[in-house]
């Protein structure tokens, strides 16, 4: 006997969701389809601290599952949830669920029943934005831990706008044959334990090219980005591509039949992709928007072939592709722990930037993080030059590589920071003079900077507070 169909629908936007939840009843019921709409989402949220913590946030998730997955199994008719205990996973504050209880609930999440049809209702995108500071208020930051669960929840995952007949689209998948499912969804798979809001996935049965691309550097972090080595290929389920069409892509550029790994980037509005084989990286792909700022990163790292101090990787491809600027840059193969590398090192680098690399412009990098410097056999490679900016402002890029290096990586104090960048004879010092500036104004121009970065938040912003008090009178 055939099951009623079970719909799963989710998205920010609650009224759209509960229109175009009714509208999907609606639809079945006129195919004669006895239909229930349900919001199966736990009232009230706890008192007791215990309830609130960790493992009682655990508890709960765990113990509401299973009454969510006992209403579905059970059901006598065909059913479409708006949002369900999946809400829970997406929007946790209003039931107080603890932050670090998250992780846990993504893998319960493969336990709940899956939807014959998942939808994702897109609410009207906010553009190009970048996104650096997880806010759990923010509606971007919802909306893509919406579209990674949903990814997840169905056996199939489609998206429609407010204004489309999700009605008709929904019981068309659902009227669908089995040779009519996309068969790209076998090749494609979550990476489990990797932040939603990344919509990390891979064509590799190892997660190993999936963390070429997603490299979290925080101690927490760490530990799960390994944990994938062993729940890749027990919890993790097929999604679709994350861009139809990759294949022409790879072929033109050699790379037929590579495993592939992508993965949103901080950019709101671009993918990160790498080809390789054998869990060993051969290129990476940023693909976005064709009036993005990837054009000029190309113009950026062409310009700097014959830096002194440092390399670049080499372009591959930089153009229109379906609608989209894709740059293709070479794998570098590099050694070496982020964690572990100085400003004594880096300086350098720095200074020829800011001075001009082999006639190109003053540059600051803008995004001068330790893990954005690889330890190459030759010289260290530079990558991610979106942010890159002309002419230099003296001092900038060691700013970020100190405050990056002291608030994700940990172990460096802000006094150790203010040190390295100000006391005689420190890197800091002598980037200035290379520049042709006196070393002594270092704790001024210090300073300044960190003013200027009074709009940031978060713990960047904290270690930067901490430096300007450490800075000497």
């Amino acid at each position: 006997m055939t099951r009623p169909p079970y719909v799963l629908v989710g998205g920010v936007d609650e009224m759209q969701r509960a229109e175009v939840a009714l509208a999907i009843a609606n639809a079945l019921g006129r195919t004669g389809v006895s239909t229930r709409v349900h919001r199966v989402v736990p009232r009230g949220s706890p008192r007791s601290a215990l309830a609130r913590s960790v493992p009682g946030s655990i508890a709960r998730l765990a113990g509401w599952l299973a009454i969510f997955s006992l209403r579905v199994r059970l059901r006598r008719r065909a059913l479409v949830v708006d949002g369900g205990w999946w809400e829970l996973v997406v929007n946790p504050l209003p039931r107080r669920i603890h932050p670090h209880a998250l992780v846990i609930g993504q893998l319960l999440g493969r336990l709940a029943p899956r939807a014959g049809v998942a939808v994702h209702v897109d609410a009207a995108s906010a553009g190009a934005e970048r996104m650096d500071r997880f806010d759990p208020l923010d509606p971007r930051y919802v909306g893509r831990w919406w579209r990674q669960a949903l990814l997840s929840a169905g056996d199939r995952a489609i998206t429609v706008g407010p204004d489309d007949d999700a009605g008709g689209v929904v019981v068309d998948a659902i009227s669908a044959s089995a040779s009519d499912v996309d068969q790209s969804l076998s090749a494609w798979r979550v990476v489990p334990m990797a932040p939603p809001r990344r919509e990390l996935r891979t064509t590799s049965s190892s997660p190993e090219l999936a963390l070429t691309i997603w490299r979290p550097m925080h101690p927490v972090m760490r530990p799960l980005a390994r944990a994938n080595r062993l729940l890749l290929g027990r919890f993790a389920v097929a999604t679709p591509p994350p861009l139809e069409g990759l294949e022409e892509l790879l072929a033109q550029l050699g790379l037929a039949g590579a495993d592939l790994a992508a993965m949103r980037s901080s950019w709101t509005d671009r993918q990160v992709i790498v080809a390789g084989r054998n869990g060993r990286p051969a290129a990476f792909f940023k693909i976005g928007p064709a009036a993005s700022r990837m054009r000029e990163e190309a113009a950026t790292i062409a310009s700097l072939v014959h830096a002194r101090t440092f390399a670049v990787p080499r372009v591959l491809f930089a153009d229109e592709w379906q609608g989209n600027f894709v740059l293709a840059t070479e794998a570098v193969e590099h050694r070496g722990d982020p964690r572990r590398l100085g400003v004594a090192r880096v300086a350098p680098i720095a200074a020829e930037l800011a001075a001009g690399a082999a006639g190109a412009p003053s540059l600051n990098h803008g995004d001068f993080a330790p893990w954005n410097v690889l330890e190459a056999p030759a010289r260290p490679v530079l990558i991610d030059w979106e942010l890159a900016t002309s002419p230099a402002v003296p001092l900038a890029d060691l700013l970020t590589f100190v405050t990056f290096k002291g608030s994700t990586l940990g172990g460096y104090r802000p006094a150790d920071a203010v040190r390295d960048l100000t006391a005689p004879g420190s890197p800091g010092w002598s980037y200035l003079e290379t520049l042709g500036i006196d070393g002594a104004e270092a704790a001024d121009r210090l300073g300044a900077l960190i003013e200027r970065g009074a709009s940031r938040s978060g713990p960047l912003r904290a270690f930067e507070i901490e430096m300007q008090r450490a800075l000497p009178r």
